[in-house]
């Protein structure tokens, strides 16, 4: 009976320790991740279909990059 209820706080600590310390670095590195992917796929598919990226192209996407995290973590409920 005392494993049980060992078991069970640990259980309920390793949640919040979870919940308070890597929840929201688990999140933003979620969401970076996921843009970093989108850029990725959308250079990819630009030298796929032969035309060649211009360095504006690649400033207005680093531009657009901080946003698009914004949104993400907005939408996962982390950043308010």
């Amino acid at each position: 009976m005392r494993l049980i209820g060992v078991t069970l706080l640990e259980i309920i600590l390793g949640f919040i320790i979870f919940t308070v310390f890597l929840y929201n670095p688990s999140v933003r590195y979620f969401c970076r991740r996921q843009i970093e992917i989108k850029v990725y796929n959308y250079q990819q598919s630009v030298k796929k279909n032969g035309y060649f990226s211009i360095p504006q192209d690649e400033a207005y996407i680093q531009t657009l990059v901080p946003k698009m995290v914004r949104e993400c973590l907005q939408a996962e409920g982390v950043d308010k």
